[in-house]
């Protein structure tokens, strides 16, 4: 059990009020601390680096390295900044239903920061909800009650109206911020500069297999010196 839920569990809500502003301002400090301490030690890193982008408390496999604004990360890091690594200096970077959280300008710095800091042949891999999809079912009843089977209770389908399913993709209850399909993701990837784009099949080695029915899969690397 964490120290967080202890104390929870047993502090009288009028302590609780007082120690846990001051615990999280304490956490955050040291875990910003403690991911400036690694970035310093990052060069010495065994190879190949591989980085996941926002895996939130989800364990990556092993090898992996993972950035969030979550304590369990390996470096603590808001992805709507420069990531904290130097040029040329991550073999692979890897995000599952991550990047439609972000505004289309937020994505473009961040798929240029993903650029800069892959090593020349660094492999960009993500996977982003297939909004193409939902958006036909508006027009495709049966492609609807599939989806809203899928989506259950979300906040965004309670009307009982077509568009419901083209909500819930969109906003995800606020959350989302960006629209993908097939065609627009390759295109964000080949803005940035990374060369080879193409979509993928799904990797079971790899890809999360509950949302297999709602992802599209994307694949892009960094280009070697020449290569445009």
């Amino acid at each position: 059990m964490s120290i967080k839920q202890v104390i929870k569990d047993s502090a009288p809500a009028s302590i609780l009020n007082w120690v846990l502003p001051a615990y999280r301002v304490i956490r955050r400090w040291y875990v910003t601390l403690r991911t400036r301490i690694r970035c310093l030690q990052f060069t010495s890193y065994p190879r190949p680096i591989r980085i996941e982008l926002g895996p939130g408390m989800i364990a990556p496999p092993p090898g992996w390295l993972t950035l969030d604004l979550t304590p369990s990360a390996t470096f603590y890091c808001d992805l709507r900044a420069a990531l904290p690594f130097p040029s040329q200096s991550v073999d692979e970077i890897y995000s599952s239903h991550v990047l439609e959280h972000f505004t289309l300008p937020q994505l473009k710095a961040l798929i240029a920061e993903c650029r800069r800091v892959l090593t020349p042949g660094g492999v960009f891999n993500a996977v982003v909800p297939n909004g193409g999809m939902f958006i036909r079912a508006y027009c495709d009843a049966e492609l609807r009650k599939t989806l809203i089977g899928w989506v259950g209770t979300s906040a965004d389908c309670q009307l009982g109206t077509p568009m419901d399913v083209v909500n819930h993709m969109a906003h995800l209850g606020g959350e989302h911020r960006y629209v993908f399909d097939e065609e627009n993701v390759v295109s964000l990837l080949k803005m940035a500069g990374l060369v080879d784009v193409r979509l993928r099949d799904f990797d079971p080695d790899r890809d999360v297999h509950e949302r297999r029915h709602e992802s599209i899969y994307v694949i892009g690397f960094s280009p070697n010196p020449g290569q445009s």
